[in-house]
């Protein structure tokens, strides 16, 4: 049996089996940057909940605690109640599954339990049919004494996608409605845990730090660069939308072995090996001064130039403050996007029996 399940990567080993075996024995080859980037959002969002001081200058990072805070402060004013990054295990998924939802919070007196998870990253993550909270809804039902006509409700916080459904998602969901996933996230812990887990690739792929050693990913991959068949040309009603479907679901599996390949050439390029055609280029960030402010001003005003500028805010840091700005502010129209109403299109290719 594996060590531990994460519900972090639930969306991946409720798919994969044999990812989390995978990743246990690879080397990580990828930047972390970003991830140390999202731990330290997450901490500064810890410690703004429970009223700790922050070691923090980044504005980003105290406005997205901020927003996580309104948040839960919106569902409950009792922080006594709130538990932050408190330790549950899932035993009616798998006796492995161990995790540490952001913030959750059973409200007796309303029937009411609310998991919050904080997103720092810019990909957009849907509360909806999210494996990771429903992962973590197992655990806290286990561990609360609730009615089972319990309201859960399961929340994301993610203040830098910059989505129309807005950086705050939820989904309202009944115990029963959890059922099936709970039974599907059961059956998935147990192939995990199997020594001959099978390889399933998909959309869950992308961002799977073992997809540059992953032989099923691999071959998926160069199937879908010589996938031909005349056949989906003649295409009408369904048939174009499922076309569609398809080509996005090949896409997103490319992308997945692109990141991953990137990442493994990148590490062993940094580590002294030569890949042939390939080369890291230094990068900069935007410039900043390093100069205090007072010396900046002082040496401007030599040349005549006034360094300082006042601008009017933005409606939502006016928000933020209290200004009423309904009926002062207008949102124009952008051009319409495509959006696919199918939810699980690794399902339609895997029913299907298709080569991706």
């Amino acid at each position: 049996m594996l060590s531990n399940l994460n519900p972090s990567y639930a969306h991946r080993w409720v798919n994969c089996g044999a990812s989390v075996r995978l990743l246990s024995q690879t080397i990580p080859q990828h930047d972390r940057k970003y991830a140390n980037e999202g731990i330290e959002a997450e901490n500064v969002a810890y410690n703004m909940l429970a009223g700790r001081p922050l070691d923090c200058t980044d504005s980003d990072m105290i406005d997205g605690a901020q927003l996580f805070c309104e948040t839960v402060f919106n569902v409950t004013s009792d922080l006594n109640k709130v538990i932050i990054q408190g330790k549950i295990t899932a035993p009616n998924i798998g006796p492995n599954v161990v995790g540490s939802p952001d913030a959750y919070v059973f409200l007796k007196d309303k029937n009411e339990i609310h998991i919050f998870d904080y997103k720092y990253g810019h990909a957009y993550v849907d509360a909806f049919e999210n494996w990771q909270l429903i992962t973590y809804a197992s655990g806290v039902l286990s561990n609360t004494n609730h009615a089972d006509d319990v309201k859960i409700t399961l929340w994301i916080i993610q203040p830098r996608n910059y989505n129309f459904a807005g950086p705050v998602r939820s989904w309202v969901v009944s115990k029963a409605e959890l059922a099936p996933y709970f039974e599907r996230l059961k059956t998935a812990a147990a192939i995990a845990n199997a020594p001959d887990a099978p390889y399933v690739t998909g959309s869950h792929c992308f961002r799977c730090h073992a997809a540059h050693c992953c032989d099923a990913l691999l071959k998926v991959g160069l199937n879908a660069l010589d996938l031909t068949n005349d056949n989906f040309f003649d295409l009408q009603g369904v048939e174009i939308g499922f076309m569609l479907a398809l080509i996005t679901e090949g896409i997103e599996r490319l992308k997945a072995l692109q990141m991953g390949l990137t990442e493994d050439i990148s590490y062993r390029i940094r580590s002294g090996s030569q890949v042939n055609g390939y080369t890291l280029t230094p990068s900069y960030t935007n410039k900043r001064w390093s100069k205090s402010e007072n010396e900046l001003l002082a040496i401007a005003s030599l040349y005549g130039i006034n360094l300082t500028s006042t601008k009017l805010i933005t409606p939502s840091q006016a928000e933020k403050l209290g200004f009423p700005t309904e009926g002062f502010c207008k949102r124009d129209l952008k051009t319409p996007e495509l959006v696919s109403t199918k939810k699980l299109l690794s399902k339609i290719v895997l029913d299907n029996n298709l080569p991706f």
